[in-house]
Formats: C-alpha cells, structure tokens, sequence
C-alpha cells in the first residue's frame, strides 16, 4: 500500500512544480505581450501627434479633421497581426507613416538631370531609432520613413506633388537593382519598346528621370522622336516593367549608305536605388529593300 501511495504522490508531486513554472513563465509571456500593446498604441499616438503639427493646413480645427481622415486611410488594417497580439483583440496595421527627425536625414545627390543640376532626394539609415522601432512593433506592417515636406516632381507631362515627403532607406536603397531592357538594334519606321525593371519592392520609393539623347541619329532629321519622362515606384509597390516606346523615323540616305546611325537611352537619375547601366546605344538600322 505504501509503494501505491508513493507511486501516486511522485506524479502529483512532479506536477505541482511544473505548474508553477509554467503559470510564471505565462504570467512573463502575458506581460510582454501585453507591454507590447501598449507599445505600439502608444508609437501610433505619438505619430498621430507628429504628423498633426506638421500638416500644411492653417486651421487647427480643419487640420486634425484632414490629418485624422488622411491617418486612417494611411494606417489601415491588416489581419496578420502577431498571433499573441491577436488572442487580446489587437487589430493589426496595415502601414505605419513614419515622421523621422530632421537631424536624422541626410541629403543625398542621385545624379543629374537633363540640364546638369544634381538631383536631390532626402535618406536615412535602416538604423534610425524611430524607423528601427516602428519595424520591430509593427512586424506586419509596412513602414514609410517620412519628412515633413510638400514635394513636387515633373511626372507624365504634368506635376506629381505629395505630403509628406517618402525617405529612401540607405540599406534597402543598395539592394534594388533597376535594369534598362531593350534591342541594341531597330530597323528603321519601326517602333523601339523599351523596359525599366525594378527587381523588388523596397520600403523606399523609386524614382527614374529617363530620356533619349541624339548621336549619329537626330530628333532634328526625325531618325526618332523625343521620349522624356520620369517613372514614380511607391514605397512596397510590386514592381513590374514600366515599358518605354520610341518611334523610329526613316534613316537619311547617308545614314543609309554609313550603315545605320545611333541613339542613346539614358537614365539621367536613379533615386532610391542602384541602376544596372546608365545608358544604352541603340542602332537604327536601313530597312531591306
């Protein structure tokens, strides 16, 4: 009777201790989870905060309306919150804007554009405190580092302008890789398709100043016709080929007789990541008779 008795106690006894450990490391579990809430509510008030004082609209009552409306289609939600985030009813966020401190961006030169004055565009390091908090928080979300700044560029024949401004991440910056894709060669009346490819999406935005520039080949004989423009890639865009179509002229009968004339694709600037070639050659060739 005594060996049954032990027998029973060891298990109750085994049991026990087990059950105080696993109730403190629950109760550890539970208070970071629940200190992470707290966390993140906290970082989205604070920004919330940040980019109210930075709005440029003049009235304080019309200001906190539009930033609010423009806060929560910015935020949105996700379902994919962390799964221990998500048994306390913690909604996921679908983006979180950013606003970095000015002491914290650096001015960057992409390159030049077509009148050979330096591009500019604003950086910061995968490193700064607020994009590197924001990134740890939010795990499901996609972080937009932002400079309080209205911003304007020339895009498709018009202006493109945007508050605030999207920060390229230095880091993610070096991994993107945009490629130029196009025929060296085209016969001449017949339209040249070009492609820029952007190999994967980025926390930054992309953006590339393109455009032809004259050789043997001329816009002024009409061997091609112009092409100028600047391709915008938002922060987590899917990438895919922007096509580019140049139309092709008739060759001059000494064009003909030289065995064709050439024209360049040049990317003028690459902002937000690394350009595989600047530029390319293209030759116009005679048609067959």
């Amino acid at each position: 009777m005594k060996a049954l008795i032990r027998r029973i106690r060891l298990p109750l006894s085994f049991s026990l201790r087990t059950l105080l450990i696993g109730v403190t490391a629950l109760c550890i579990w539970l208070g970071y989870e629940l200190d992470w809430i707290h966390q993140r509510r906290t970082f989205l008030a604070q920004q919330f905060e940040y980019h109210l004082a930075a709005a440029p609209v003049p009235s304080e009552n019309d200001r906190r309306e539009w930033v609010t409306e423009w806060w929560h289609q910015q935020t949105g939600k996700s379902e994919h919150a962390p799964w221990g985030l998500r048994l306390f009813g913690e909604t996921g966020v679908a983006n979180v804007s950013v606003m970095v401190p000015e002491a914290d961006v650096i001015m960057r030169t992409w390159g030049d554009d077509d009148a050979g004055l330096p591009v500019e565009w604003p950086e910061i390091s995968a490193s700064q405190d607020d994009y590197s908090r924001a990134k740890r928080l939010f795990p499901e979300a996609r972080i937009r580092p932002v400079r309080s700044e209205r911003w304007v560029i020339e895009y498709c024949g018009g202006e493109k302008s945007q508050w605030p401004r999207p920060l390229v991440i230095r880091e993610e910056a070096s991994k993107i890789v945009v490629r130029l894709v196009c025929n060296p060669t085209v016969v001449e009346r017949v339209p040249l398709t070009a492609q820029l490819v952007i190999t994967s999406p980025s926390d930054s935005p992309v953006i590339i100043a393109v455009r032809t520039c004259d050789g043997t080949a001329t816009t002024r004989q009409r061997n091609f016709t112009e092409l100028a423009g600047t391709i915008f890639s938002e922060p987590y865009e899917r990438p895919y080929p922007y096509l580019l179509k140049v139309n092709i002229g008739a060759l001059t009968d000494d064009q003909r007789a030289a065995g064709g004339a050439t024209f360049k694709l040049k990317l003028d600037s690459v902002i937000g990541a690394v350009p595989e070639v600047m530029e390319k050659t293209i030759t116009i060739l005679p048609a067959k008779k």
